[in-house]
């Protein structure tokens, strides 16, 4: 190819290099285009994982079996609490064999549900089951048969699937289970079980985790590479549980402030999934704050930071103001017990003994606030805190429009306690109420119930009715 050519003009021919074309000539610079492929490929590669990330998530939420909103927190192995059966006459029938459902053997329910029926599961923990109590005398059969006399043409089911020692982690698989059984309500009492087992949280390292956790891909992901496996059927370390109370040790879960934040966390990431998946079914949920016994329930771990003189000071004040106390002295044992309280503000026993100082002096909500802040600062907690309520009561009143219900099980037993707090008044120990306690439970979620429309069908009547029956 000939790289020169002729040129005629004034000045003669000459030789003159031939002219690449240039942007005059119509045409972009061959740089030019190289550097918009470059960015172009730049963009690509940066998109491409976010790409594939979107590509994901769609079939995490859209193919059968992938589409579950699972525990970013936890991999629980499969939670079968029910099992087929058929009769002679052909039909089958759900039995409850999962071993920590404490009436597991009474339950026998439809697979196929007869049109006259009404259906509500209650699940949660042990407070909701009944324990100790027979099954004559638990919340669910008292309201099963409030429910008959208002609703006199139905068959009414109240199936109750709590478990022992289940935390809120391990209810959400019971309430998926039950959603699939055709219920017309269910009835969530829990949060008194969720430092039970032993666990380690990452700590959240960034707004984007937190973020993160709502994805589905990164749930599944979590499936496979969480520390925190544990089995369906059994729980592990309730016997460590109970012991460290008996020896009032700390428990990790709840000393470490990360690891207690992280608690608070999971236990609210639970109950949103249960509420989603009632408002995905348009199953009604009735959501129970936890009532504790505030008034007789000394905590089992009190943290005390102070040393040396400070501690004799501190002992000295804790003593006065028991002292105080057992000698009629309420005001001067307030005193005493604040003084206690400003040197060491986490320790939560001076604040039950400052609840009864004050209940005795007449000041009955200042008691239960001081009550309530012995339960939260126990470091070995056996009672829902005041944050799980909270929680419940929050997430109730953004889906109040959408099939959620409060029962303020918390507020009601304190309004119905002859205490400034609910104590053995309402209490068998801690948390597991007696028999009246277990009628003000039942007695209150039946009105909630009738009154609320919780229910399709109108009832005949709103009054509360039960008997006993034999045990």
């Amino acid at each position: 190819m000939n790289l020169f050519r002729k040129q005629s003009g004034n000045g003669g021919e000459k030789d003159v290099a031939a002219r690449a074309p240039t942007a005059k000539d119509g045409e972009p610079h061959n740089d030019t285009l190289s550097k918009r492929r470059l960015w172009l490929f730049r963009m690509l590669a940066v998109s491409f994982p976010f790409v594939v990330l979107l590509l994901a998530e769609i079939a995490f939420r859209v193919i059968p079996g992938l589409n579950e909103d699972r525990d970013p927190f936890v991999n629980i192995s499969p939670v079968s609490i029910f099992s087929r059966t058929t009769n002679l006459a052909g039909e089958e029938y759900y039995n409850i064999t999962h071993p920590s459902i404490k009436n597991g053997n009474d339950a026998h329910i439809l697979v196929k549900k007869p049109a006259d029926t009404i259906r509500i599961f209650c699940v949660g923990s042990s407070a909701c089951a009944g324990w100790p109590h027979p099954p004559t005398e638990t919340f669910s059969t008292y309201l099963q048969q409030a429910l008959e006399a208002a609703y006199p043409g139905k068959k009414i089911e109240v199936v109750n699937a709590a478990a022992h020692g289940f935390a809120a982690y391990r209810t959400r698989r019971v309430l998926d289970e039950v959603l699939q059984m055709e219920p017309d309500a269910v009835i969530v009492w829990e949060g008194n079980n969720e430092f039970l087992e032993d666990r380690n949280y990452d700590p959240p390292s960034a707004w984007i985790v937190s973020l993160a956790r709502h994805l589905r891909t990164f749930q599944w992901l979590s499936a496979f590479t969480s520390r925190n496996k544990m089995s369906g059927e059994e729980l592990k370390d309730v016997a460590q549980f109970f012991w460290k109370k008996t020896q009032q040790q700390s428990l990790r879960l709840r000393e470490d402030p990360v690891q207690f934040a992280q608690v608070q966390e999971h236990f609210r990431i639970s109950f949103e999934h249960m509420v989603s998946q009632s408002q995905r079914y348009r199953v009604p949920i009735v959501l129970c704050t936890v009532p504790v016994n505030l008034h007789d329930w000394l905590p089992t771990v009190s943290y005390n930071r102070l040393s040396g003189e400070q501690r004799e000071q501190w002992q000295k004040l804790y003593n006065q103001a028991r002292r105080c106390l057992l000698e009629g002295k309420y005001h001067d044992g307030i005193q005493a017990m604040n003084q206690a309280i400003a040197m060491e503000s986490k320790h939560a026993e001076s604040y039950f003994w400052l609840g009864r100082l004050l209940e005795a002096d007449g000041q009955k909500t200042a008691a239960w606030e001081a009550f309530s802040q012995a339960r939260d600062l126990d470091y070995n907690p056996f009672r829902a805190i005041s944050s799980f309520n909270e929680t419940i009561r929050v997430l109730a009143r953004e889906n109040q429009h959408q099939g959620a219900y409060l029962l303020d099980l918390d507020h009601i037993f304190t309004g119905a306690s002859q205490y400034a707090a609910p104590g053995f008044d309402l209490f068998l120990d801690y948390v597991h109420p007696t028999k009246p306690g277990n009628l003000v439970a039942a007695q209150n979620a039946f009105e909630l119930i009738v009154r609320n429309g919780v229910l399709k069908d109108k009832p005949a009547t709103d009054q509360f009715k039960y008997h006993d029956l034999p045990a």
